[in-house]
C-alpha cells in the first residue's frame, strides 16, 4: 500500500496512526500482515487532498476579496473528473491568522503605493481645492461673458436677461452635480 501511495512504510503508519478515518480493512501485527482495499485508500486519500487544496482555495479566494488584489491564477483549481472519497468530511473554515492579516494590508498599501506612483489616485484634499477654484473660476468667467459680448448692451433687454438666466441656472446646476460628488466622494472615504 506504501509503494501504490509513493510513501514510505513509516509515512504510512504516521499517516494511519494520525487519522483513523483510513480505510484499513485489518490491522497487522507482528506476523500478520496488513490488509487494505486500495481503492478505497486511494480515494480516500485524493478526497483528503482535494479537501485540502479547496480549503486553500477558499480561503486564497477569502484573501482575494478582503485584500481586493488576484493573488492566484484561475488555473489554481483541484482536478475535475476524479472519483470523491466520502470518507473525508469537508473542510472547517478557520479564521485568519495575524500574519494573513498582516500580508493582506501589506498587499492593500504596495497596490495604493504603486496606483499613486502611476497617476490613478489623487490625494483629495487638493483635488477638492482644484474643483472648487475651477468651479470658482468658470463662474467669474462665464458671469462676465455677457459684458464681453455685449459690451454696449446693444441685445434687447428680454434677450439679455433669457441669457443671463440661462448662465446662472447652468452654473447652479454645476455647483449642485460639483457638491452632490464631493459630498458622495467624501461619504465614500470615510467608510
Amino acid at each position: 500500500m506504501a509503494a501504490a501511495l509513493g510513501m514510505t512504510w513509516r509515512n504510512l503508519r504516521l499517516t494511519i496512526d494520525d487519522d483513523a478515518a483510513l480505510p484499513v480493512m485489518a490491522r497487522g501485527g507482528e506476523g500478520i500482515a496488513w490488509q487494505f482495499n486500495a481503492v478505497a485508500v486511494l480515494d480516500y486519500m485524493i478526497g483528503k487532498c482535494e479537501a485540502l487544496l479547496a480549503d486553500r482555495a477558499k480561503r486564497a479566494g477569502k484573501m482575494e476579496r478582503l485584500s481586493g488584489l488576484k493573488l492566484r491564477d484561475a488555473t489554481d483549481k483541484p482536478a475535475k473528473g476524479r472519483r470523491r472519497a466520502t470518507a473525508a468530511p469537508p473542510p472547517v473554515e478557520a479564521p485568519m491568522s495575524s500574519t494573513e492579516l498582516r500580508e493582506i494590508g501589506q498587499a492593500q498599501l504596495t497596490a495604493h503605493r504603486l496606483k499613486e506612483m502611476q497617476g490613478k489616485l489623487v490625494v483629495a484634499e487638493p483635488m477638492r481645492r482644484f474643483l472648487a477654484d475651477y468651479h470658482s473660476t468658470m463662474q467669474g468667467e462665464t458671469l462676465g461673458l455677457l459684458g464681453k459680448i455685449d459690451p454696449g448692451g446693444q441685445l434687447p433687454a428680454g434677450v439679455r436677461l433669457n441669457i443671463e438666466d440661462s448662465m446662472r441656472t447652468l452654473l447652479v446646476n454645476l455647483q449642485s452635480r460639483m457638491d452632490r460628488f464631493l459630498a458622495g466622494y467624501s461619504d465614500r472615504s470615510a467608510a
